[in-house]
């Protein structure tokens, strides 16, 4: 394992520095005192304590990833995990402050890569990072398969397209899904359908065309009706 920045370490309100590669090997995330600070991505704390690797750092929490690298996050007004523990990415371990060599509430957030103390620019592992809790769902992937019959988990409508507003209604006939009765445009719980097309829209939900016409098999709510 290695490092992989999963979430950004603090909701912050501006960078009040960058990373210098010789005066400052950090970036420093600006916050008000007291913003939780978090685990960007899953280890092992190895310090967690005022000055635990120089005094210049204040209240630190470090965390091992793996494959030599580090992250650490310093001038913390208070530390909520201990060394030994195991985090996960976007645990909370210390709210932000002002301690040691700081003019200011921030986070002084650093990656050390490959070895300690060879700190590398951390903003290119942040700028792609979201914050903790904002992240974008995943959009479920269709799972369906051309000619492949599935069942529905509820009463479903027949639509004449992929969308809700396209209403197929008057229809009275026995269909090739289920060979079972058909009224008004719907397919009763438990009906077998069988997928002839898939179709995946921009709002996220799943359809299916069948031989009678187009089921949504998964909502933009990412509710499944197909199984």
């Amino acid at each position: 394992m290695s490092y992989k920045c999963k979430y950004r370490p603090i909701r912050y309100k501006r960078i009040s520095q960058y990373y210098k590669r010789r005066t400052h090997r950090g970036i420093d995330l600006a916050a008000p005192i007291g913003t939780p600070v978090y685990a960007t991505c899953d280890g092992t704390v190895v310090a967690a304590k005022y000055g635990a690797w120089d005094s210049s750092y204040g209240k630190m929490v470090a965390i091992y990833h793996g494959g030599g690298d580090y992250t650490n996050h310093a001038h913390l007004s208070k530390i909520k995990v201990r060394v030994g523990q195991k985090v996960k990415a976007g645990q909370l371990i210390g709210l932000c402050g002002s301690t040691g060599h700081s003019t200011g509430p921030h986070v002084h957030f650093e990656v050390h890569k490959g070895r300690k103390w060879n700190r590398v620019n951390p903003w290119s592992y942040l700028k792609t990072a979201p914050y903790v809790g904002t992240e974008k769902p995943n959009k479920p992937s269709s799972g369906y398969k051309v000619n492949k019959t599935y069942k529905l988990t509820e009463d479903m409508n027949i639509r004449i397209a992929p969308k809700t507003s396209a209403a197929k209604v008057g229809v009275n006939k026995w269909t090739a899904d289920a060979q079972k009765h058909v009224r008004n445009g719907m397919l009763k719980k438990g009906t077998k359908v069988t997928c002839k097309d898939v179709i995946k829209n921009s709002d996220g939900s799943i359809w299916l065309r069948t031989p009678s016409g187009y089921i949504c098999a998964v909502g933009s709510s990412g509710k499944v009706f197909i199984k």
